[in-house]
């Protein structure tokens, strides 16, 4: 009984980042994958030009497309793996890669959405406060930036 239930509990679990995978990792993706097509696109003109390496760019672009994918493929491993598998990491090198992807990846991330939104908004001719409030919380938003420059 304990064996179903512990087999219950890891698929569930499972099912649950499986999805949140699905939303987070495709709005991770997108401007990893931009990045790592500018890059290479700017390692093979600088190649042209200087005749440098392009290995390191070649690396980052693979790392790039396939980086959506993977987090599914690390997902369904988990599901398969038995619970005398040995740790194939420590807690500080998964720490460490906490630490850089919460310091590098996630600002860069924000900054990408946050611009492209801004960018939609300029091209649609909308104010972002006419995309994303609703009237009274545009009042409300307009009445405060109001408030706290008189002062």
């Amino acid at each position: 009984m304990t064996t179903l239930l512990t087999i219950v509990i890891k698929f569930i679990s499972l099912f649950i980042a499986t999805v949140v995978w699905a939303v987070v990792g495709l709005l991770a993706w997108v401007p990893i994958l931009l990045r790592g097509v500018a890059v290479y696109a700017s390692a093979i003109t600088a190649s042209a030009f200087f005749k440098t390496d392009v290995v390191a760019a070649e690396n980052l672009l693979h790392k790039s497309i396939s980086f959506y994918l993977d987090g599914f493929t690390k997902i369904f491993a988990a599901l398969s793996q038995s619970g005398s598998a040995q740790e194939s990491g420590t807690l500080d090198s998964f720490f460490s890669g906490l630490l850089r992807l919460l310091l590098l990846q996630v600002p860069l991330i924000t900054l990408f959405w946050i611009s492209a939104i801004l960018l939609c908004c300029r091209i649609s001719g909308k104010d972002w406060k006419q995309v994303f409030l609703s009237e009274s919380q545009r009042v409300s938003y307009e009445s405060f930036i109001k408030k706290i420059t008189v002062h």
